[in-house]
């Protein structure tokens, strides 16, 4: 399952949004422009302080696939992108199982 979900993070391209200008990969704090202003990516490195390392499968599945933080407000217009609000669950599980390393950094 990690190998499903290491190809599932590659072909959605998560490192694009996801790390910064020279940032370490998936550390978030790239600043992309939108119509209601800038939206800074967030760490999705399973780091505990500085990233998604406390998120459950059902919390990360309502960022990618419903676009609702933790805390119930919503991610959009980030998320959910369109192409990953289609992803299965096993899918969002795999992505959940995929080990980047931890990384101690936050974006801006």
């Amino acid at each position: 399952m990690i190998k499903q979900g290491e190809y599932l993070s590659r072909a959605g391209d998560c490192i694009a949004c996801h790390t910064a200008k020279g940032g370490k990969p998936f550390a978030g704090g790239l600043g992309i422009e939108s119509p209601l202003g800038t939206i800074y990516s967030p760490n999705i490195t399973p780091d505990k302080e500085t990233g998604i390392g406390n998120y459950t499968y059902e919390d990360f599945d309502q960022a990618v696939r419903h676009g609702k933080a933790r805390d119930g407000h919503s991610l959009y217009p980030a998320m959910p992108y369109t192409a990953y609000a289609k992803v299965t669950p096993d899918d969002v599980k795999a992505l959940t199982r995929t080990s980047r390393g931890p990384c101690r950094c936050a974006g801006p």
